[in-house]
């Protein structure tokens, strides 16, 4: 929209201009404007001009031509290039004379006091004299004559004068109210939120989230995803096709509850959410001022027009937050005063187009006529649009989408807007609807009404006998959170349901779950006791949980026999101790050197072995020794009453013991090493690290054999066929009908080649058809 003051306006003008708009004006000055009273004569104008009074007169005069003028440049927000508003008028069939010049050898300055049909110039002249339509950009550097510039406009205050006659307005305020649609689109900004909470915590309880190369979540983790927020996993089923999906991670990433961006290799769900956590109001408030200010998503890249230039992954560019502004408030102005109405589609755009014409991309001041802004990246937000020709055609195919990605797309998602439809008629992003209607939480927004009450508590939890447990709505996302860690959600609108299971009850116990937690947790939620099989079965889960336990870094003394256990219990009686079976004891949280200066204080020399990696990596011992002998048959001799518990670790890779305790290296036991993964080099490279001396020739020979290190063999007769130059057996090679009957010998000094015994009479005679002499 021109906001030029009507001062500057008139001083861009010659004076016979001035003096023909005085005319029009019935003002004194009328024929006598020259440089002495010029200043004047502006002056009378500017008190005639812009006045109701003066538009209802000037109409009058206005005939076919000048009107199509007025309204194609109404239809633009009040400007719009000469030449794009010569096409427009062509296109809608607007009678103008289309020959310029009478002479053509001679310029003809365009004339107001035209006769019959005017020349567009013409009409254009006449319009600028009655102080309707003015121009700017001279074709020929100065003060503009009758013929106008390149420019077209209509300055305030006299474009809010058009707007509002009846010869040109067209609805707009609470009067654009649209009926009641046939079809309504529902939506609420608590539903965005549940899910916008379940896509947090499913990518929370996985941890790590691997990216494509082009930026989205793989296809079969996204199924995931699909699943936990209900949605069918049968079509759409990858993230470029759901788009209140991607938004919702592009909101999260801008509100930073995921660590990493848009251009990284994995994402990771904050360890805490402070969105979640938040109560719903300024959950909602958040996470809409997040979408408006922020460049989390770029409307304008994801309208249908065709356009190229920026990746799907880059932020939008800060000043495409003004344009959603100005959206919001023309919205907010259309609604004001009845807020529950529909509004029409056709209201808002229209309006959009006449006030708001540049709240997207802003045309420049000076630019040729044949100057595309759709094509100019630097207006564009960094794309281009090809195949625009105009700005009437670009502002439909732009401006226009946009208006309708934003509805259909962020406000319906967020639950700011229902939309109206036709009966059984398509819905979608980029899919225009018949009318929208400000939910209660787009009132709020907007500022037409005050904040809506949030229902947040009330819900609870129910623990059934069979493990499920339903989470019935509303219930504190903080809850859900924790029970996500040792439960797993199956599924659910308004009640979700969880299954306990052990496995899930395994994860929670990792987490500081323990069964105890867990039924205080769900008891505290269900406001009675768990039915009494849950809480058995928990508990039994847990004990069997903990039959095996990991510790890592611990002290633990081996002793050779009862006799040596017995005769250290007082050097080892400071030390928190704990038996775990009577040959190892656990010494609890000590470091080595006070338990080993104990022991040597007492008599004893304990042998000091430093922990190690797993046996599977096959690290070396830190200080290799002797503590086995074998013998040809695979019988092991122990060099020391107790084997460490290192060297015992390794032994139990490639050799078994008997009930007596003896241990050997048996065909079954080198089959199960060789079951485990273990090479035939690894199972020697074991037995070496333990052996005193080297590995029995014998020994090393049956565990080949029982290896399958030589694999399987076959024998058979052969005939060899030697060729006098290797050119020869290339050819033969190549030959349809001999090549696959001859296998070569590779690395051969000479050109020799194996055929089958079975096969060589044939292969003789096929090689005498080719002229092959053979001896």
């Amino acid at each position: 929209m021109t906001t030029i003051n009507l001062t500057d306006v008139l001083n861009s003008y010659k004076n016979e201009v001035l003096a023909a708009m005085c005319s029009a004006q019935r003002i004194a000055y009328a024929g006598a404007v020259s440089n002495a009273n010029r200043l004047g004569a502006t002056r009378a104008l500017q008190k005639v001009l812009g006045t109701s009074a003066m538009v209802d007169y000037a109409l009058k005069f206005m005939g076919p031509v000048e009107r199509a003028i007025i309204k194609v440049l109404l239809t633009g927000g009040g400007s719009n290039e000469l030449e794009a508003v010569r096409r427009q008028m062509q296109i809608e069939g607007v009678g103008i004379n289309p020959v310029r010049l009478a002479d053509a050898s001679r310029w003809q300055e365009a004339s107001p006091d035209y006769q019959g049909t005017p020349h567009f110039e013409d009409a254009v002249a006449r319009a600028t004299c009655f102080g309707l339509v003015f121009s700017r950009s001279p074709i020929i550097a100065g003060l503009i004559g009758f013929t106008p510039g390149r420019m077209l406009y209509i300055p305030e205050p006299i474009l809010a004068l058009l707007e509002e006659h009846p010869d040109f307005a067209t609805p707009s305020g609470p009067s654009t109210s649209h009926t009641q649609p046939p079809m309504v689109v529902r939506t609420t900004a608590t539903d965005f939120q549940r899910d916008l909470s379940r896509f947090w915590r499913h990518a929370h309880k996985q941890k790590e989230i691997a990216l494509t190369t082009q930026g989205w979540i793989y296809k079969a983790n996204f199924k995931t995803f699909l699943a936990a927020l209900n949605v069918p996993t049968d079509v759409n089923n990858d993230e470029p096709s759901n788009a209140r999906l991607h938004f919702m991670r592009r909101l999260l990433i801008a509100l930073n509850e995921f660590e990493g961006d848009n251009f990284a290799d994995f994402l990771y769900a904050s360890s805490e959410s402070k969105l979640l956590s938040s109560p719903m109001s300024i959950r909602i408030r958040t996470v809409f001022e997040a979408w408006q200010h922020s460049g989390a998503w770029h409307e304008l890249n994801r309208i249908a027009t065709e356009h190229h230039g920026v990746d799907h992954r880059r932020e939008a560019p800060a000043q495409l937050a003004n344009a959603r502004a100005v959206l919001l408030r023309c919205m907010a102005r259309l609604s004001a005063g009845r807020p529950e109405d529909w509004i029409g589609m056709d209201a808002l755009i229209g309006q959009m187009r006449r006030r708001e014409y540049q709240f997207l991309i802003k045309r420049p001041e000076r630019r040729a006529y044949y100057d595309n802004v759709y094509m100019n990246s630097e207006l564009t937000y960094g794309l281009s649009f090809t195949g625009i020709r105009d700005d009437s055609i670009g502002w439909t195919l732009v401006e226009q989408a946009f208006i309708v990605n934003v509805l259909t797309g962020p406000l319906y998602w967020m639950g700011i807007v229902e939309l109206g439809c036709g009966r059984d008629a398509q819905t979608g992003e980029n899919i225009m609807p018949l009318s929208f209607r400000l939910t209660d939480v787009g009132q709020w927004l907007l500022g037409l009404a005050e904040a809506p009450q949030f229902v947040e508590s009330g819900g609870r939890l129910v623990v059934q006998p069979n493990f499920v447990v339903l989470a019935m709505e509303p219930i504190d996302d903080r809850v859900l959170i924790d029970l996500d860690r040792f439960a797993d959600a199956t599924g659910g609108e308004r009640v979700i349901n969880y299954e306990l299971n052990r496995a899930s009850v395994y994860r929670g116990q990792r987490q500081g779950w323990h069964a105890a937690r867990i039924m205080q947790f769900l008891e505290q939620h269900q406001g009675i006791p768990v039915a009494a099989n849950v809480r058995r079965t928990l508990e039994e889960w847990e004990l069997q949980h903990r039959r095996i336990t990991f510790r890592r870094d611990q002290l633990v003394v081996q002793f050779a026999d009862a006799e040596t256990y017995a005769e250290t219990r007082e050097a080892l009686s400071p030390f928190q101790s704990r038996a775990l079976n009577p040959q190892f004891e656990l010494i609890d949280g000590q470091r080595a050197e006070p338990v080993i200066q104990a022991l040597r204080e007492a008599g004893w020399i304990p042998l000091v072995e430093k922990a190690l990696p797993a046996p599977a990596s096959l690290a070396p011992l830190a200080a290799p020794t002797s503590a086995i002998t074998v013998d040809d048959d695979g019988r092991i001799g122990l060099l020391q009453p107790s084997l460490s518990v290192s060297a015992l670790g390794r032994l139990a890779q490639f050799a078994q013991q008997s009930d007596a305790g003896e241990w050997r290296i048996t065909a079954d036991s080198v089959g199960r090493a060789v079951g485990q993964g273990l090479a035939l080099e690894q199972i020697l490279t074991l037995i070496a690290e333990l052996q005193q001396g080297e590995v029995p020739l014998g020994l090393e020979k049956q565990i080949r054999k029982w290896s399958g290190f030589f694999g399987q063999a076959t024998l058979q007769r052969v005939v060899l066929l030697e060729l006098s130059t290797v050119d020869a057996l290339t050819a033969l090679l190549a030959d349809a009908e001999i090549g696959p009957h001859l296998t070569p010998i590779e690395g051969s000094s000479k050109p020799l080649a194996l055929v089958t015994e079975d096969q060589a009479e044939r292969l003789r005679g096929l090689l005498v058809e080719r002229g092959v002499k053979i001896g």
